[in-house]
């Protein structure tokens, strides 16, 4: 019997083996964890321990010290959960409980500007500056491969395989290989252009203009690994690609989504690429002016039928008709969203859209 804390028995009481293993904690990879079964108890107080570690990441080979004891520790080397069982004996009867780990990679020695996901090489990839950088972070193993920059990053994108990126900074481009953290290839990219796109045989695709009205041309390409430019003459209007741009690359649909910033009502733009050739074939737009709320950053559903803006809406990446819409907090925008068809399911992670986010309320 426990009362606040303290064992005591109640005499005539036959008692039976108790195990606690202590309430669940956290650390990061490389630290030391010291686990507390001491409020296990026993008819007696020879009560003996034994501890096993039952789960653990994939890799790991943490190993738990003093297992026999009633404190015993272990030095976490993977991220992820660790499930520790206790089993108690008093000499007549056994006990065992487990308790969890959760463990998370160190924190990171810079500070991200920018992050992308690699589905392809299932590690997060991420832009700073001070120094000017490109690392690669693989959150499962808490290693990173950092590769320096010429300059500071405007904006970057990966490749639909994850193994390559397209970073931009004012006027020029580079072409990375992530697989082996290298830069394959700078270049002139023609236009102070906002934003970028690759495709898995490293033809870059350039938009929009800072501080730019009426772009022209509308979309310049290259040859990331030469630096030759390959672009053709497009038909069509492309007048509405206007100024500063944002977008989304639906490699499975060889088609990228654009918006152009500072217009009203704000629309989705495309243009669609053909996979031999690399050409640009046609643009079009939203069939929608202003009936819905539209705004970047766009995200992609994992079969890429789906289109969502920060707003919540979606429509169809096939015609951009809508589709619906996500059920978001008052003011509250999507910063970061992943979808998974198997599981059917859309993970968001939102935040409260401010107007004026440093403004500061005067009182009288």
């Amino acid at each position: 019997t426990t009362a606040r804390g303290a064992a005591f028995g109640e005499p005539g009481v036959l008692y039976v083996a108790a195990a606690d293993a202590g309430a669940g904690r956290t650390g990061v990879v490389g630290s030391a964890l010291t686990l507390d079964g001491s409020y296990s108890l026993g008819r007696t107080d020879a009560l003996s321990y034994s501890w096993t570690m039952t789960e653990r990441p994939s890799g790991s080979n943490a190993a738990l010290l003093n297992p026999t004891s009633a404190f015993p520790t272990f030095t976490a080397d993977k991220a992820g959960m660790y499930r520790i069982s206790l089993t108690v004996d008093d000499g007549a009867t056994r006990s065992t409980a487990s308790t969890y780990v959760s463990v998370a990679a160190p924190a990171l020695s810079f500070v991200p500007t920018e992050a992308r996901y690699s589905h392809g090489l299932d590690k997060v990839v991420t832009a700073s500056t001070n120094p000017n950088a490109l690392s690669i972070v693989d959150p499962f193993s808490s290693s990173v491969r950092t590769l320096s920059l010429p300059a500071a990053v405007k904006n970057f994108s990966i490749s639909p395989n994850g193994k390559l990126a397209i970073v931009l900074y004012e006027s020029v481009a580079s072409l990375v290989d992530l697989e082996t953290a290298t830069l394959v290839k700078s270049f002139a990219t023609g236009g102070k252009h906002t934003d970028a796109f690759v495709t898995d045989t490293a033809i870059a695709y350039f938009v929009g203009q800072t501080g730019g009205q009426w772009v022209e041309p509308s979309i310049m390409y290259f040859n990331a690994r030469t630096g030759e430019d390959i672009s053709k003459p497009v038909t069509g209007s492309f007048g509405r690609f206007y100024g500063t741009q944002y977008g989304v690359f639906a490699g499975k649909k060889n088609k990228v989504f654009v918006m152009s910033q500072g217009l009203s009502p704000a629309d989705i733009d495309y243009f669609t690429i053909d996979p031999a050739s690399n050409n640009v074939l046609e643009a079009g737009e939203s069939p929608y002016h202003g009936d819905y709320s539209m705004s970047t950053p766009l995200y992609l559903s994992e079969t890429q039928d789906l289109l969502f803006t920060t707003s919540g809406n979606i429509f169809n990446t096939s015609n951009l008709r809508y589709a619906g819409a996500l059920t978001l907090g008052s003011s509250e925008t999507i910063v970061s969203l992943s979808n998974s068809s198997a599981k059917d399911e859309t993970i968001v992670l939102a935040a409260k859209y401010e107007w004026y986010p440093n403004a500061v309320n005067a009182l009288p």
